[in-house]
């Protein structure tokens, strides 16, 4: 294991397409002269990164194949389509009294590239808060979605379930094309109580608190996934944070470690310049040894995990004990894939915990009905 004294975020080794990808993906956006259009292009498209990739070889006069520009027109198309597709529902749900806001997406684009044509996006993810699951799910279905994972659970017992790194539920659609809707319900640890009421007079989540969410999806990847890096980069760069409100809500929240390195990730991949006062404030957090299998490498597939060893990595995210062993407290709940796996009556319920202990254990193998849906937006 690694010292206290050279821990480092790791820096994998990459080609020269992928460190031309990443030159042209950053906020400063250097065009390299000797790289083939097309190469990079494919490239960027294998790391999510095309739409921004063709934008800005586009703008630097450099020709490509047709058959990119007519990517690039698709993406813009279904991002408008799903820009709109996400107002309605939003509305729906407000209009029957359910707080909602959006999260990544097409908001995040705005926000970070002021442009929904510079990311791509398959899906809508929207955040209600557990009591306002299940009438969020009545107003869904009623506007022709269909709920596909985990199906046959009740909005009550599945609000109940997850944390801030897996509570989300699988809607579908597919009139007039086909879009996966993804709702969220435990975003951040905090009391949903309070983040109601952050969102009451607002679209979105509050930019301190929005920073740290992505923060945290960004850990929940193991910081591989270089387009939400690339979009948290050109945020910091187009318009950053106040500072010391995300510092308050990263120590009140226990996300300290998180938000540090998320920023050494920005700074290893896209030269993120963080200000010496939030390097400074966040020294005590960075942690003294870290799994190597804590950080993924971007530009290589990665397998899945085991789940002893994501709980082993999730619980070194926490820096404070009283969240570890918030963490270890929930593990022991039943989980949705638990309530999936098994139908037991609603006087039953109490056998969920005994489901969940085998499973744990891995004595209960059987093929839950869901799966945690991969995230895409």
């Amino acid at each position: 294991m690694s010292t206290p004294a050279d821990w480092r975020f790791p820096v994998f080794a990459s080609a020269e397409v992928d460190r031309a990808v990443l030159a042209l993906c950053s906020p400063r956006g250097a065009t390299p002269a000797a790289s083939e259009p097309d190469a990079v292009l494919a490239r960027a498209a294998a790391l999510d990164l095309f739409p921004l990739a063709f934008h800005r070889l586009r703008h630097a006069g450099r020709r490509v194949n047709s058959r990119w520009e007519e990517s690039f027109r698709a993406n813009a198309a279904r991002n408008l389509w799903l820009h709109h597709e996400q107002a309605r529902l939003l509305e729906l749900l407000r209009r029957s009294g359910v707080c909602a806001a959006p999260l990544k997406g097409t908001s995040l684009a705005e926000l970070a590239h002021g442009d929904l044509s510079l990311r791509t996006q398959v899906d809508i993810d929207l955040h209600v808060s557990p009591p306002d699951l299940g009438g969020a799910l009545e107003v869904l279905e009623s506007a022709g979605y269909r709920r596909t994972a985990p199906a046959g659970v009740p909005a009550a017992r599945l609000a109940a379930t997850g944390d801030e790194f897996t509570s989300e539920c699988s809607l579908e659609s597919t009139a007039p094309m086909p879009l996966l809707l993804e709702l969220h319900w435990r975003i951040l640890p905090l009391r949903h109580a309070e983040l109601r009421a952050a969102l009451r007079d607002a679209d979105t989540l509050p930019p301190d608190l929005n920073f740290l969410y992505l923060s945290l999806r960004a850990a929940a990847d193991r910081w591989g996934g270089l387009k939400l890096l690339s979009d948290l980069a050109h945020w910091l760069e187009r318009r950053p944070p106040e500072w010391p409100q995300v510092l308050a809500a990263a120590r009140r929240l226990g996300l300290r470690r998180i938000l540090c390195l998320t920023l050494d990730a920005l700074r290893v991949y896209f030269g993120t310049t963080v200000p010496a006062e939030v390097e400074a404030a966040l020294a005590s957090a960075r942690p003294r040894r870290f799994p190597p299998a804590g950080i993924a490498n971007p530009f290589e597939p990665q397998p899945p995990q085991a789940a002893s060893r994501l709980h082993r990595l999730r619980l070194a995210l926490h820096e404070r004990r009283r969240d570890q062993v918030r963490y270890l407290l929930r593990l022991l709940r039943p989980s949705a894939g638990d309530l999936a796996a098994v139908s037991v009556p609603g006087r039953l319920g109490f056998l969920y915990w005994g489901v969940r202990w085998l499973r744990l254990s891995g004595l209960l193998k059987g093929a839950a009905r869901h799966q945690p849906a991969t995230a895409h937006s």
